[in-house]
């Protein structure tokens, strides 16, 4: 279907000239929703702040983990500690998560260039090379995040 005829059957749809039809979801989000509404139990993954479900790791900093969710329950499962290399995996992420976070709440780019260079998939450029690849992936984001950041550089 061409883009013209997409934005064409969206506009009937909002004025209501085509029915839109409805279907069953297959996103687990649903089946989520349901239990905490008392709809059965299900275990499932999700980010959370770690409350001690990942005992290594910063208490508050977002974990991925399984947790069971039920009438008006969300309960994280609480982790084996991990083994030294995945530790060091999972702590430097966390970290960068983490320091991420604070980058986009400051609004400071230069903090978001610092976690960006500690990536895993960019050690082994060198700072300058980091420097213009975060730079070209910013300008090539401008229009996203110019409401939000200044890119004078």
């Amino acid at each position: 279907m061409h883009h013209a005829q997409r934005i064409a059957k969206g506009i009937e749809f909002a004025e209501g000239t085509r029915p839109f039809p409805l279907h069953r979801s297959t996103e687990e989000a649903t089946e989520l929703m349901k239990t905490l509404m008392g709809f059965g139990t299900i275990v499932s993954n999700v980010n959370l702040p770690n409350r001690g479900q990942m005992p290594q790791l910063p208490a508050g900093s977002i974990v991925e983990t399984n947790c069971v969710f039920s009438n008006d329950l969300l309960k994280p499962v609480l982790s084996d500690p991990l083994p030294g290399g995945a530790l060091e995996l999972v702590a430097r992420n966390c970290g960068n998560l983490d320091a991420c976070y604070e980058g986009i709440r400051a609004r400071d780019m230069g903090k978001l260039f610092e976690v960006f260079l500690n990536q895993l998939l960019c050690e082994k450029l060198t700072r300058e090379q980091g420097e213009r690849l975060f730079k070209e992936m910013c300008q090539n984001t401008r229009e996203y995040l110019e409401p939000w950041f200044r890119l004078d550089f």
